[in-house]
């Protein structure tokens, strides 16, 4: 179980600027990406993002357009908010938006398959909010 943590991100990327999407692909390609990717095949698994994402479940997903998966993200679902765990079910990284920011988030931990499952449905749910007291 994982309970009362607060999420701060890793890095921050201002969301006014008009390349902020630009922007903020590439950080994400640049210290999220290879964290998920790690070395080998480069797949990883997302929880589709939008209505519906929780009910299909982790998908394993190889970025072969790289940079650029947020961006592609927000110009389908209106939003670059998603989350993504690495194959091995160690890192678990996400993209949120915060009032006038975009947040790249990691955590780092080894965790069930169902605490896996659960943590990203809860954050979908809350919207990638700061403060996840009970998942």
């Amino acid at each position: 179980m994982v309970a009362g943590f607060d999420v701060k991100p890793t890095l921050t990327i201002d969301a006014g600027p008009p390349d902020a999407l630009e922007q903020l692909d590439l950080q994400w390609h640049e210290k999220a990406w290879p964290v998920l990717a790690g070395p080998g095949a480069g797949t990883f698994l997302i929880l589709p993002p939008g209505g519906g994402g929780a009910a299909v479940g982790w998908v394993s997903v190889e970025d072969i357009a790289l940079p650029g998966l947020p961006s592609r993200i927000a110009a389908v679902t209106g939003t670059a908010e998603f989350v993504a765990l690495s194959a091995d079910g160690t890192r678990l990284c996400a993209v949120t938006e915060e009032e006038y920011e975009y947040w790249i988030i990691e955590l780092l931990q080894r965790c069930s398959s169902r605490v896996r499952t659960a943590l990203a449905i809860d954050v979908m749910r809350l919207g990638l909010q700061r403060d996840l007291r009970k998942i």
